[in-house]
């Protein structure tokens, strides 16, 4: 009797190891095959990859433990959202007449939430958060952001309409066509920062959003990375290739979902071989200035203003134009020169490649031209074109650029 005891304690044991090594190894999440497109969510304890298709909505928590969910919406689900806790589901019952459904990811509970507006909705995306439901709406051909708590409505409106909802870090977010960045809720827009028009964003950690090749912090800091998919976790930045199709983090842990469902996880050690750091400046104001050499400048967003770069960077004394007369105020252009004490460098706006300080037609023609007739440009120019920033000047840059300008 006693070694039957320890024959099943030993089996027992060996199950639960096994159990653990593909919990942190490899798995392979069959549910997320039926899904459309896969998103995903890292937040400070969970983080998921998550989609639907049709009236399906499938969520996998693969940190810190693996955990799969589906279920079945009363109607055909138009966008999908993730929180630190919940999937959610826009659905569409019958034409016009739109729901909520929520997945609870500890229980599997699910509850829906019949909604009641007037307009016109953009299913594109949506939010939750607070149990506030944000929603896309078009009204003569402007787009707002509409809260709705309850019996409630709040209209959040910016100068530029909305163009996508997102969830970071339990806040909900408007990204706008001119690409600024907001943050939404308790009935007020707060203005976090400003990216190119367009920008695909993707969520890459907690505080942090990802597209075409750079990283970017809420709080306007950015991080160059030039690869397919990057996610922030506490010991760096986690980086991989298109083999990948989508990563997620938490704490030092990243999650990579390949394109046979299978995921796989990597520890995430602390490097002094980080990526290059850039510079996105807002309306914000300052970020880090580093030791206050030239080179913690790097590459500027558009729309960077002269203060605003001298807030941000301190050890800049002056700026000036390629004539080496002073500019005081208006937008930071490619080939301007930042003054330091111990020295100068060429700025550069990423985009901006003729120097007019914006990023138009113009720019996508400049580079166009550069490519036919391979004639020689300058480093600055160089690195304002290198928008995936993997140090080459290619078709792929182009097509970056192509967006930015649409």
């Amino acid at each position: 009797m006693k070694r039957v005891w320890s024959w099943l304690l030993t089996l027992a044991l060996f199950t639960a190891v096994l159990r653990c090594f593909a919990a942190t190894s490899a798995a392979t999440i069959y549910e997320l095959v039926q899904c459309k497109k896969i998103l995903a969510y890292s937040g400070s304890a969970h983080a998921y990859f998550y989609g639907c298709d049709g009236s399906t909505l499938v969520s996998a928590r693969v940190l810190p433990d693996i955990s799969v969910k589906t279920c079945r919406a009363p109607g055909v689900i138009r966008a999908v959202c993730h929180d630190e806790s919940n999937a959610y589901a826009l659905y569409e019952e019958s034409r016009g007449r739109y729901g909520v459904l929520a997945l609870r990811m500890d229980s599997g509970a699910v509850d829906t939430t019949a909604l009641q507006f007037d307009g016109e909705i953009q299913a594109v995306s949506f939010a939750v958060s607070r149990g506030e439901v944000f929603l896309l709406m078009n009204d003569r051909g402007s787009s707002y952001v509409l809260g709705l708590r309850g019996g409630n409505a709040t209209r959040y409106t910016a100068q530029s309409g909305a163009e996508q909802l997102f969830i970071n870090g339990g806040e909900v977010y408007a990204q706008m066509y001119s690409g600024e960045i907001y943050r939404v809720g308790q009935g007020k827009l707060t203005f976090c920062l400003r990216l190119a028009a367009h920008s695909r964003l993707v969520n890459a950690g907690n505080g942090y959003v990802y597209s075409d090749g750079v990283l970017t912090g809420l709080n306007g800091s950015t991080l160059s990375c030039g690869t397919a998919f990057a996610v922030k976790t506490d010991s760096g930045v986690y980086t991989c290739g298109t083999e990948a199709m989508a990563v997620a983090a938490v704490g030092n842990r990243a999650a990579v979902l390949l394109t046979g469902y299978s995921c796989e996880y990597k520890t995430v050690v602390e490097s002094s071989a980080a990526p290059q750091a850039t510079s996105a400046v807002g309306d914000t104001g300052a970020q880090d200035a580093g030791d206050g050499s030239d080179g913690d400048i790097g590459v500027l967003t558009a729309g960077t203003t002269v203060s605003q770069l001298k807030k941000a960077f301190p050890t800049v004394t002056a700026v000036t134009d390629a004539d080496g007369d002073e500019v005081t105020s208006g937008a930071v252009r490619t080939g301007y020169i930042a003054l330091f004490q111990n020295g100068s460098r060429a700025l550069s706006v990423s985009g901006d490649l003729n120097g007019s300080g914006t990023v138009n037609s113009a720019d996508v023609r400049f580079l166009m031209e550069h490519f036919v007739k391979g004639s020689d440009i300058s480093d600055c120019v160089m690195q304002a074109a290198d928008l995936n920033r993997d140090g080459l000047l290619d078709n792929r840059d182009l097509v970056l650029l192509s967006r930015a300008t649409a």
